[in-house]
């Protein structure tokens, strides 16, 4: 296929989502950051369609640089960028603030909306930029353009001397004064035009047949014109055989509209395949059917935050060509576009921060030096808002609804396998999703099961045949669970199994397709050794599969996306509080001890309350079943000298009020305690305390300067993770042999 070249703007979308509803508010919050600017996007889009795609722009030496190139790289996009700046002195790269509002609306300003630091418009290219090597790919390639200047206006002209190559043209914005010309100069050259319906009305007077006839006459080497009206569609012409013919079609329904920056992007891209494959078109009703491919894809885009998340959603799904256009013609069979992917899905991933950010001085949103430094009496006055969110906790709502839409949809195929006595096996975080999913099936469906670690399952010689294992693992390369797997296998014979898998292409995932046991798999890309994301995105996952009739309607209304939202910012603000008031700074730490107390349907939220505090290495711990505490442990906590340094939390459900009311009665004069509560019953009251428990850990961790997600461990644990009985590791050859041949 004939490789393409681009050349524009080169630019990043800071990205901010607005918290209520209403144009007139000021306070947004970080998604992400991402690679911006027209061309930039065509190209992502044509890459993935199997077009060798290059980009040709203008940089800085600066943060955003690296973003620019990394997204490149991601997409597999030749890098032909010219950089300004050099280590004596910085430019900066195109910038902008990609503003979202929860109606879709969006709109995008010249200044972080995080630090308020003004991006600065720096040179663009010029005609000096255009080396021999660039001049030589523009006369190989076919052309888009976004940017009418002097540098692609000869670009374009070395483009056109080659009578095989095609010009695109995105009309993204009218140049007035004496730069006007150079639109109108690369639009006669151009043989396809994308533009929107406020621009040609301003150039032509009218947008209608007449207004695009007098186009026609005006730029008579245009072979396609594309004027994009949003949510009513795209009206022009195309060159059906020898004759241009007019054609107005409507635009695909957007169900579910989160942000409608990049639609037209998607629509040219998509349409730039057709033409630049085909050529040439002789069926009116096969072009037709071409554009609405096109705007499907376009609307199915306005469903995700940020202008180039369908590209990357894509990406992250390993989705070819044949793949992309058959998701578009089954949504095009329905006629409208439903919300079937999480809207924070085609946000990045954001390696770069990790290492960037590490000091105090910088904007977390765009890399950009504060313009001031914070003092520390500053900061111990503010201390409460400078803590920001991990983008696991951000995008878990989306995480979360998509895991529930999955195991629901997996309900149908579970019927004979829910009837089996289920034993949960998992470690870590994944622990806690198997005593979730315990309580769940108690509670839910009253039936009988039980939580084991993969260790404890290679203990049993034999297992009966009406028990079925649910193995859980969120990345399915952990020893254990393999082994555990494999055990199960091999030696207990078991024939229903399932994998609940964040991996689809890990060794357990493997295991469980060489044997035919079930395998689902949740969409989640975190794999920190702590994972917050992907624990939720399991119990959500187990929810959806085994709630009872009486249930679901409760969790279809949980996992709203409005409720989720609602929830997450409330008990952000609320455990944020509450994690001040159980410890106010870091040396607290040096002595603290937390009782956590909890029974039923908190229990869940307990245990992994206790394994984030644990694991993250925050203070420690001690846990117990509610009732329990009115016995011995309470007298020897409240004999203690150290009673000072302990802190009890209980945990409290509807059920539980009456109780953890005289029990922290008991404790007031005594010990310090905290009731987190919900004023829900049941699987959907377990979520509630489950969230605001992640939250408390999380902040709990910020305060003694912890982070739970990548605990640091003293030099004295080496070895310890990775540790496994050695009657195991004699087996792991044979072990591994076995997985060859199964699974090769």
């Amino acid at each position: 296929m004939k490789p393409v070249l681009g050349a524009g703007l080169v630019a990043v979308d800071h990205i901010f989502l607005a918290r209520e509803t209403g144009r007139s508010i000021k306070k947004f919050d970080y998604l992400a950051s991402s690679g911006g600017g027209t061309v930039s996007n065509i190209l992502c889009m044509l890459s993935l369609l199997d077009f060798p795609s290059s980009i040709f722009g203008i940089t800085g030496n600066d943060y955003a640089e690296r973003i620019v190139k990394e997204d490149f790289k991601l997409f597999k996009i030749n890098d032909y960028l010219s950089k300004r700046g050099n280590k004596n002195e910085k430019i900066n790269t195109r910038q902008f603030s990609h503003k979202i509002y929860l109606d879709g609306a969006h709109k995008f300003e010249n200044a972080c909306s995080t630090c308020g630091f003004k991006f600065v418009k720096e040179f663009q290219m010029t005609e000096k930029d255009v080396s021999n090597k660039i001049k030589k790919l523009a006369y190989n390639s076919d052309l888009i353009i976004d940017r009418a200047n002097h540098a692609t206006l000869k670009m374009a002209e070395i483009c056109k001397t080659n009578n095989k190559n095609k010009i695109i043209f995105d009309y993204g914005y009218n140049i007035f004064g004496s730069n006007e010309k150079n639109n109108l100069a690369l639009t006669s050259k151009s043989n396809v035009v994308k533009i929107n319906e406020r621009i040609f009305q301003k150039i032509m007077g009218s947008c209608d047949e007449k207004g695009i006839n007098k186009w026609i006459e005006k730029f008579p080497s245009n072979e396609f014109l594309f004027i994009t009206r949003a949510e009513k569609g795209v009206i022009g012409f195309g060159t059906i055989g020898n004759k241009k013919e007019f054609f107005n079609s409507s635009a695909i329904y957007c169900h579910n509209l989160k942000d409608s920056s990049g639609a037209g992007d998607i629509f040219l891209s998509v349409m730039s395949s057709f033409i630049l494959k085909n050529k040439e078109f002789t069926d009116i009703h096969e072009f037709l059917h071409k554009i609405n491919i096109s705007q499907t894809l376009a609307s199915l885009n306005c469903t995700l935050y940020g202008a180039r998340a369908l590209q990357r959603y894509l990406v992250y799904q390993n989705l070819n060509s044949n793949k992309i256009f058959k998701i578009s013609e089954e949504i095009l069979e329905k006629g409208k576009i439903e919300p079937f992917i999480p809207p924070t899905s085609g946000l990045p991933l954001d390696k770069l921060k990790q290492y960037l950010f590490s000091t105090t001085n910088l904007c977390n949103s765009c890399g950009n030096f504060l313009p001031v430094k914070i003092t520390e009496k500053e900061k111990r006055k503010h201390k409460i808002i400078l803590f920001s969110l991990h983008k696991s906790l951000i995008q878990a709502p989306w995480t979360m609804i998509s895991s529930y839409e999955i195991g629901k949809n997996q309900r149908n195929n579970l019927d004979d396998f829910l009837k089996l006595e289920p034993i949960f096996i998992g470690s870590g975080g994944s622990y806690s999703a198997s005593i979730f999913g315990e309580i769940a099936l108690l509670k839910t469906l009253q039936k009988l099961s039980k939580t084991m670690t993969p260790f404890e399952l290679e203990s049993f010689d034999k297992l009966d045949e009406n028990k079925s294992i649910w193995f859980i693992s969120h990345g399915g390369s952990n020893t254990d669970i393999l082994g555990a797997a494999l055990w199960a296998k091999k030696e207990l014979k078991i024939k229903n199994g399932l994998i609940i898998t964040g991996d689809k292409y890990s060794k357990l995932a493997q295991i469980a397709l060489a044997n035919n046991w079930k395998t689902i798999h949740i969409p989640s890309k975190e794999r920190n050794f702590v994972s917050v994301i992907g624990y939720l995105s399991q119990i959500s996952v187990i929810c959806g599969m085994i709630s009872s009739g009486k249930e679901l309607e409760k969790l279809n209304l949980f996992f709203s996306e409005p409720n989720l939202i609602l929830l997450f910012n409330y008990y952000s603000k609320r455990m944020l509080g509450l994690a001040y008031e159980i410890a106010q700074d870091e040396k607290v730490f040096e002595n603290l001890h937390l009782i956590g107390l909890a029974r039923g349907w908190g229990w869940p939220a307990l245990i992994d309350f206790e394994s984030k505090i644990v694991e993250g290495g925050i203070c420690t711990i001690e846990i117990s079943e509610l009732k329990n505490y009115t016995h011995g442990r309470v007298i020897n906590s409240l004999g203690s000298k150290n009673r000072k340094n302990k802190r009890v939390i209980i945990l409290s459900t509807p059920k539980d009020e009456e109780f953890v009311s005289f029990l922290s009665t008991k404790f007031r004069n005594h010990i310090k305690n905290y009731i987190i509560k919900t004023e829900n019953e049941g699987i959907v009251g377990s979520l509630e305390l489950i969230i605001q428990c992640l939250f408390l850990a999380w902040y709990l961790g910020k305060i003694a300067k912890k982070n739970i997600l990548r605990p640091i461990f003293p030099p004295e644990a080496r070895g310890l993770y990775g540790w496994e009985p050695s009657w195991r590791k004699d087996e792991w050859n044979k072990r591994d042999l076995f997985l060859e041949n199964k699974v090769m």
